[in-house]
C-alpha cells in the first residue's frame, strides 16, 4: 500500500494536493526567464543605438545652423537684437522695451513693455484680414480688444468705435469719424475711443 502523505512524481511534475503550487514556481521561473531574455536584449539594443547615436557635439551644431542671433539694423535703442529659428522661418525682434514675434511674411506679434513696471502696455498684430488685406491691429491699452485697425499701404485707420471698425482721420491733433455726414471728434481715454459730445 502506498503512503498517503507522500506524492506521487509523474514526468516533472508530482500529482497531489500540490500540483498547483509546483505549477505556480514553475510560471515564476519561466516569467523571470523571460524578463531576464527581454532585460539582455533591451541591453544589447540600447547599446546598439547608443553606439550609432550622434554625440552632443553634433547635435548641437545641427542646432545652430537652424538658430542664430545678431544684431538689429537700426535699432531704436541702439541695444537691439534678431533671434532667427528655423532658418528663418521664425524671429523674434527685441529692441529696447519692445518684443516683436514673426511667423512669415505680413504675420507679427509686437509688444510694447512699460519701462518701469515691464508690464505689456500695447499689442500689434500683424494679419491678413478675412477680406485678404494686410492689416495691423492694434490694442493701445492692452485690454484684449482691439483698439484700432490701419489696412498696409493707407496713411489712415481705423477706430474702434461702437463695437466696429470706423473709419477715422486727423485734422492737426485730432482724430475724427465720418457719421451722418458730419465730421465728429473722437478721443482715446486709456480704455476705448469714445465720441466728443
Amino acid at each position: 500500500m502506498k503512503n498517503p502523505g507522500k506524492l506521487e512524481t509523474v514526468g516533472t511534475l508530482r500529482k497531489g494536493k500540490n500540483e498547483w503550487t509546483q505549477k505556480r514556481i514553475i510560471m515564476k521561473w519561466l516569467l523571470k526567464a523571460v524578463l531576464l531574455c527581454s532585460l539582455a536584449v533591451n541591453l544589447c539594443l540600447g547599446l546598439v543605438l547608443y553606439s550609432h547615436a550622434p554625440r552632443q557635439s553634433e547635435r548641437s551644431a545641427d542646432a545652430m545652423k537652424q538658430f542664430a542671433i545678431t544684431n538689429l539694423d537700426g535699432s531704436v535703442s541702439g541695444d537691439g537684437y534678431v533671434v532667427v529659428f528655423q532658418n528663418g522661418k521664425y524671429w523674434w525682434t527685441i529692441d529696447g522695451n519692445i518684443l516683436s514675434m514673426n511667423a512669415g511674411v505680413n504675420q507679427e506679434m509686437t509688444l510694447r513693455l512699460d519701462e518701469t513696471s515691464g508690464r505689456v502696455k500695447s499689442t500689434t498684430i500683424e494679419l491678413t484680414d478675412a477680406k485678404g488685406q494686410h492689416c495691423y491691429f492694434t490694442d493701445m491699452n492692452a485690454d484684449g480688444i482691439p483698439d484700432k485697425k490701419r489696412i498696409g499701404g493707407e496713411e489712415n485707420w481705423l477706430v474702434f468705435l461702437g463695437g466696429d471698425f470706423v473709419p477715422s482721420f486727423a485734422k492737426g491733433e485730432s482724430r475724427y469719424v465720418m457719421r451722418t455726414g458730419t465730421n465728429l471728434l473722437v478721443t482715446f481715454d486709456g480704455t476705448q475711443w469714445k465720441a466728443a459730445e
